[in-house]
Parts: C-alpha cells; structure tokens; sequence
C-alpha cells in the first residue's frame, strides 16, 4: 500500500516551488539589470545615470520603470540625456519584456541594432531627433503600436515588414533620407502618418491617400492623391505649343513687373514702420552678444526670438505667394522690442535690387545655391532662417571676426561636433547654466539643422518650423497619453517617455 502524502510533504513541496520561482524571478531581474548596466558603460552620456547594482533597479534607477511585480524591467525613458555615439548589439536587445523604449532628442548615430526592433514585446519605440543612419531591414515587433524615427538619416526603402504591423496606430518617419516608393500599408488602425521630407518617389498607394497632404510634402516625385495627379508624360517642352509658351512667357513677364512695384511698396511702407524700432536698437547681432553693457540672453528669450522670427518670415512667404521671399535673413535684421519679441526688417530688398556683390561678411547667412545661382527661393530664406537659430544655440557667430577675412561655416561646424566627437562647447556656454532645458535645446538643435539641409527640398517650409518651435514644449503629451493608456491596460506605473 503506498505511504499517504503527509502534511510535511506538501511543505516541502511547496517552499521548493517557491524557491525555484524566486531564483526565476531574480534571474530574470539581474539579466535586465546587467544588461542595462553594459548599455551605460557603451554609450557615453552628458547627464549622469545613477544606474548602481547596489541600489534597486525597479525603484530607484533613473529612466527605469518595472512591471507591478517587480520581476521584469518593462519601460526605458531617457529623452535628453545628452547620450551619443552608436548603441552596441546584445545590451537592450537582451530586455525581452520591454514595452516602452524612448531615447529621442540625444545625439546617438550609426545603424539602429536589429534587436532592439525586434524585441517581441515592444510596443512604443521613440526615437525621433537622433543622428542613426543605415537602412531597416530586420523584421519589426508584430505589438508594435507607436513608432517614431523622424528626424534622422536613416535611408534605403521603407521596410516592407511594416504591412505586418497589424496593431500600428502612430507611423512617423519624416525627415529622414528613406527612398523607392512607399509600401500599400492596409493597417486598418493607423492614425498618423508621415513620411514628409524624404526622397520618395512614384504613386502614394490608395490605402494611404485619405491622409492630409501634409503627411508627403518635401518629397518632390512623389504623386497622386492628395498630392497632384501623377502624369506619365514630360513635364518639359511640348514641341506641338510654341505660340501658347511665348504667350505665357509674356504673361509670366508681367507680373513679375506688377511683383516687383508691389515689393517696393510694400518694402517702403515697412521700412517705415520698422525705422523706429532699428533707430532705438542699432544691434548688429540681435544671440545675447557679450560685451560692454550687454547682458547674455536666456533660453526663455531665445525662444521667444527664434518664435518671432519664425512667424514673420512664415507670413511673408504666405502672405506674398510661393515666389515672395525674404532674401537676406540675417541677425542684424532681427529686431528685438523690450520683452523680446522679435520683428523682420529689410524685407525684399535683396530679391527686387540686383543681387549685389557677396561681401565676406555676409556670406555665412546664404544658402549654397544662392551663392552659386544669385537666386533667391523661399527655401534659401530657411537656410538663412536656419543659420540664425544655430547662432541663438551656440553662440557663434556665422560672420568673420574682426581681423580675419575667413567666414564660419556654422552648419559644417555644428555637423561635426555632434556627429564625430559630441561636446557640450555645441551650446552656448550660458545656456549651460539653465537646468532642465537640454532637451528642449537638441531638439531646437534638430530643427535648425532642418533647416540648413543641403538639399533644398529637405528643408521644411516656414509654416512647419513654426509649427515644430510651437510644439517645442508639448512634445510629450502624445508620448504621455498612449503611455497612460498603456498602463491602465497592463496596470504598470510607467513613466511618460
């Protein structure tokens, strides 16, 4: 007959499971654990991590959030952190119950790892405003439900693998580089996209063309609904119409002669209005200029300026027409009434006048092709626009300085730094001294070098540099909310990204 299972059996038993259930749990833990700790000690960081095996990962590292449990790590938020260079394979990878990674706004380049796109549970991906490169070709997380790799370069087609994401409802891939044409994208949960400001080219596919046109712009052959209707035909000379071309050629002539005294008008008119103003500031540079009586303008100021500035070049261009353009966006024109706010001065007097001679003191303001072209475009006055955001950032000045003839190139400079050898000398030294603003700063940072793409077409309209200043500071509150509702779904107490 067989022994009866006795009380102390089922003891044992049960203290044994329990036993094999903690060491389970505190395995998984530790993985998570060393694996972020190899993250730190590869990818050098501006803002220290207190990241320490001798304090509580789930409780006390920052940037971390872990499940209700405590067993698994679930959520990594570090926006702004000042974290740069290439991210290593088999470190973030290895967190197999990450549900939330956010490492926008830092300065981290080179191919995105394949594992982290895959990691099976991930289901936010924010990586906007970063440096990665290379193309995506690895297959995606299928719980995929918000991914964002705007402003980077990553290039190469859009993957294919995005048609499985069944669960999708945020898509933003905007300034990037990607190429080829976009994929028939029937995800029937998708609410935003964009994939503006790429190279795209041919037919926007019919599951897509319900969404807005901004969603396409800044890809010059891309077509169809809502962008114009694709043609297969030339766009160039018809040999069957010479009359009806000379005709508008007259025509076109014309009104550039009706432009042109409207222009002067207009530019008497302003220069009128503006006169007071430059008379009571006779401010050669309006970046916080240090010298004799001047105090150093604060990041509060700085964007009230940049704002401004934003907002009167964006209602020249629309309010003038597509070929009105400013043409000589520089400092010295910006001028500045007693709490900051900012007005544009000499406007359109460099596009109606002849294009006069490029002094070396100007130069640095000018995009590369009015340099070469003598042609001024709405595009160039962003360039120029563009300039004169990274002189607000780091305090440099794209001008020569006295005694030497040789003109900065502030975009190349600004390049260099924050691909090749990050350092904090990027910003200028007195916006170092307000806490808590970096990552306002990179992402200001990203739109100024939007801006001074080298492609003309890259470069965003000034209706969108207004609109991505005013978002400047409402950044997170998309990332919050779907981060809200991911946490009363899976009861974590996850962090806003």
């Amino acid at each position: 007959m067989k022994n009866p299972i006795t009380l102390q059996t089922l003891t044992i038993a049960a203290v044994i499971i329990l036993l094999q259930n903690i060491y389970v749990t505190t395995a998984d833990l530790r993985s998570d654990a060393q694996a972020l700790l190899q993250f730190a000690s590869s990818v050098p960081h501006v803002r220290k991590l207190n990241w320490n095996s001798t304090i509580p990962i789930c409780t006390s590292w920052v940037g971390i959030t872990c499940n209700d449990e405590g067993t698994r790590v679930i959520a990594i938020h570090l926006p702004g952190h000042g974290l740069f260079g290439p991210i290593p394979q088999n470190n973030i990878g290895k967190l197999d119950a990450l549900r939330i990674l956010s490492l926008r706004s830092n300065f981290l380049n080179g191919t995105l790892p394949s594992d982290i796109l895959s990691i099976p549970s991930l289901q936010f991906l924010y990586l906007q405003n970063n440096y990665f490169s290379g193309h995506i070709s690895t297959p995606l997380s299928p719980q995929l439900s918000i991914l964002d790799l705007s402003f980077n370069s990553f290039s190469g087609n859009i993957p294919q693998t995005l048609t499985n994401l069944t669960r999708l409802t945020s898509l933003n891939l905007q300034f990037n580089s990607f190429t080829g044409q976009i994929p028939e994208l029937n995800l029937t949960r998708l609410r935003l996209l964009n994939v503006s400001h790429n190279s795209l080219n041919g037919s926007i596919p019919s599951s897509l063309q319900n969404f807005p046109v901004s969603s396409f712009s800044g890809n010059s052959l891309l077509c169809g609904p809502p962008l114009s209707q694709c043609s297969f035909l030339a766009p160039h000379y018809s040999p069957n119409t010479p009359l009806s071309h000379n005709k508008h050629n007259k025509t076109l002539g014309i009104g550039v002669i009706l432009a042109i005294g409207i222009g002067c008008l207009l530019f008497i008119i302003l220069l009128a209005v503006f006169l007071f103003c430059f008379l009571k500031t006779k401010d050669e540079d309006s970046v916080g200029n240090r010298g004799i009586g001047r105090t150093p303008l604060d990041w509060e100021a700085r964007v009230k300026i940049s704002l401004g500035a934003a907002k009167g070049l964006s209602t020249i261009h629309s309010e003038g027409g597509v070929k009105f353009t400013h043409g000589n966006i520089k400092s010295s024109n910006i001028l500045l009434s007693t709490d900051f706010s900012a007005c544009i001065s000499d406007l359109g007097l460099a596009p109606i006048m002849n294009f006069p001679p490029i002094k070396p003191r100007y130069i640095g303001y000018y995009a590369p092709e009015v340099i070469e072209t003598h042609k001024f475009t709405q595009k160039s006055d962003v360039y120029s626009f563009g300039v004169l955001l990274l002189e607000l950032l780091t305090g440099k000045s794209p001008l020569p300085s006295s005694g030497h003839d040789e003109v900065v190139d502030l975009p190349r400079w600004v390049r260099s730094v924050v691909r090749e050898e990050w350092t904090a000398e990027v910003f200028d030294e007195e916006l170092m001294k307000h806490p808590h603003v970096e990552e306002e700063m990179v992402q200001m940072l990203q739109i100024g070098l939007a801006c001074v793409a080298r492609v003309p077409d890259m470069r965003p309209s000034m209706d969108e540099v207004v609109k991505m200043i005013v978002d400047l500071r409402s950044s997170d509150s998309s990332e919050h909310r779907y981060s809200s509702e991911d946490n009363r779904s899976k009861g974590s107490n996850a962090q806003t990204p």
